[in-house]
């Protein structure tokens, strides 16, 4: 059975209301709730710290959360180190993540924790430090990293409506707009999403 729901991402009890973040799943059916004919449920640590247990049917993800889960359970699935990005805390990783499983981290856990906005900026933020300085000559062994960083934010771009009212500020369009323009200008590429389309949505 596939998990509907990966590690971290925040969710809401549908029935009972309280709300937390996916902390793996049990086979240990004395302590299933709701549906027990089930080959698992999953773990939820709730934002009060409680342990709860229950079936995926139970739960949805929680799109308002805005809250970072607990250390104690985030160090568990994502690397630590000094100085990283909200989206790394999350566990968003270009170098053990395969494509598929990046867009489900900012789907399904960044979007909700963090908002469409810092996710953007987040990804702009470490699409710049390669190629915010210098012509360019040292960014042949990042050409293939830099698609994929770009190709992840048109990703959340696209499926979030950035056009749509209030959810991307004129600021934040700059910020995207520059870092388009500067891919093309050094790599050649853009994305999906044009630094003419950012431009045109401004208007």
């Amino acid at each position: 059975m596939a998990k509907k729901f990966i590690n971290l991402t925040p969710v809401k009890h549908i029935r009972e209301g309280y709300k937390g973040w996916i902390d793996e799943t049990t086979r240990m059916a004395e302590l299933f709730t709701g549906n027990t004919a089930v080959d698992f449920q999953y773990r939820i640590l709730t934002q009060e710290g409680e342990r709860r247990v229950a079936p995926e049917e139970d739960l949805e993800i929680d799109r308002e959360s805005q809250v970072f889960p607990p250390d104690s359970v985030r160090e568990r699935y994502a690397e630590t180190r000094e100085g990283q990005s909200e989206l790394n805390a999350l566990g968003y990783s270009l170098s053990t993540m395969s494509g598929a499983n990046r867009v489900r981290v900012l789907h399904e856990c960044a979007v909700s924790i963090m908002g469409v906005e810092k996710v953007a900026r987040n990804l702009c933020d470490i699409i710049w430090r390669k190629v915010g300085r210098g012509d360019g000559s040292s960014l042949g062994r990042y050409h293939n990293a830099l698609q994929q960083w770009v190709d992840d934010l048109d990703s959340v771009l696209i499926t979030f409506d950035w056009q749509a009212e209030g959810v991307i500020s004129e600021d934040t369009l700059n910020y995207i707009g520059s870092v388009k323009q500067r891919m093309k200008k050094l790599v050649g590429f853009q994305g999906e999403l044009t630094n003419k389309m950012i431009e045109e949505k401004k208007k």
